[in-house]
């Protein structure tokens, strides 16, 4: 009688370890993960196939090929990048930094007066990135945007502001003063329309992009943390992260077009103009003290129906993502944290914990998921 009740338990074990296998199961991977660091955003110059990741371990732009996502080396520039925007025209990139030690074009460190102790923007070389010169602008300066036609640039300085930078001349044309927690912004070259995201107010602020004067305010989600324009489609794309959606609006005049429920707690957008896709990274489920308790996932959307195409498992807390145009390849950044991963065991009923006390406790662990980036190949 009591080997039979040790072969039942015993019957019960392979069961319940196959259930657990299954519910655990990973799906099979279509992303390649690089981790070379601290990133904080990513762009992609698709005439050069070079992507651009943010490097704060580096104090630097770390610049790898598309497709694939192989490493090629690491530019220094302040000890901060925090934003980054490609001119491809031009073939530029734009790097945001408030670090006090500014670089000249050959990448020394030079100290000029008040300006020194003030944020400033990098201008790179797409193809070789060398540095080619430093533009002083306000404290802090946290995103930055590029208008394709002409070439003028915009930064978010002081969670406040919106300067218009001369790069040629290295100046500040002309700075708009909006409000508190800025977070993003967009340029639609087509429109002469800048689109600035404030997370508090939940709101958008329409710029003319040629004078930088306001134009009108647009009501999104709440806590907007991410936008992107789509010139040929004449719409531009806003991440709510505080109601899980997408605000679809029109860059001609700014109205709401279309609201879209995405995945938990969205964080980054990017759009394929040629293939018509838009690309929204969300952190997904957290647990009570905020931490993820999974990977993030990216959901591409029809670019005119807003239609979910399918989802895509990458890292731990994805917070940006830029989309190789020419390869149709999509970057994305794993900003990682903790992670919270519950018990194999934890869906397991008290009653049956009670034939099986020797089982594992069902208690939810935390770990640390190290900084990646994921490299999710066109198709997948």
């Amino acid at each position: 009688m009591r080997s039979t009740r040790w072969l039942g338990a015993a019957l019960l074990l392979v069961v319940l370890a196959g259930l657990v296998a299954w519910r655990h199961a990973d799906s099979a991977p279509v992303v390649r993960t690089v981790a070379v660091g601290t990133f904080t955003g990513v762009e992609v110059d698709a005439q050069t196939g070079r992507a651009f990741v943010d490097n704060d371990d580096a104090s630097g732009v770390t610049i790898l090929a598309s497709p694939g996502g192989r490493v090629l080396h690491t530019v220094a520039t302040g000890a901060d990048p925090d934003g980054m925007a490609v001119d491809v025209r031009r073939a530029r990139v734009f790097v945001a930094d408030h670090d006090q030690n500014m670089l000249s074009s050959s990448g020394a460190s030079v100290m000029s007066g008040p300006a020194a102790h003030s944020g400033y923007v990098d201008v790179l070389d797409a193809r070789s990135g060398r540095n080619l010169s430093t533009i002083p602008v306000g404290a802090d300066p946290d995103a930055v945007a590029v208008d394709q036609q002409s070439g003028a640039v915009f930064a978010i300085t002081a969670d406040t502001t919106v300067s218009i930078l001369d790069v040629r001349r290295r100046t500040v044309v002309s700075t708009t003063v909006l409000s508190q927690d800025l977070r993003a912004l967009a340029v639609d070259a087509r429109t002469h329309r800048v689109f600035v995201v404030n997370d508090l107010e939940g709101i958008v602020s329409v710029l003319d992009a040629r004078s930088g004067a306001k134009l009108r305010t647009v009501a999104v989600g709440p806590r907007p943390s991410a936008i992107a324009v789509d010139e040929r489609m004449g719409r531009v794309y806003v991440v709510n992260n505080g109601d899980n959606s997408l605000s679809i609006l029109d860059a001609h005049s700014g109205t709401p077009v279309q609201t879209v429920r995405m995945g938990q707690n969205p964080d980054a957008v990017a759009v394929d103009e040629r293939k018509g896709r838009v690309y929204v990274a969300s952190e997904g489920a957290t647990d009570a003290a905020g931490n993820p308790v999974g990977p993030g996932n990216v959901e591409v959307l029809d670019a005119r129906s807003g239609q979910i195409a399918r989802t895509m498992a990458v890292g731990v807390a994805p917070s940006a993502v830029a989309v190789d145009e020419r390869t149709g390849d999509a970057f994305v950044v794993n900003a990682g944290g903790p992670l919270s991963r519950p018990s194999a065991w934890a869906w397991m009923p008290r009653w049956m914990r009670r034939w099986l006390p020797f089982l594992p406790a069902g208690d939810a662990q935390t770990r640390t998921a190290p900084c990646s980036l994921s490299v999710v190949p066109a198709g997948a």
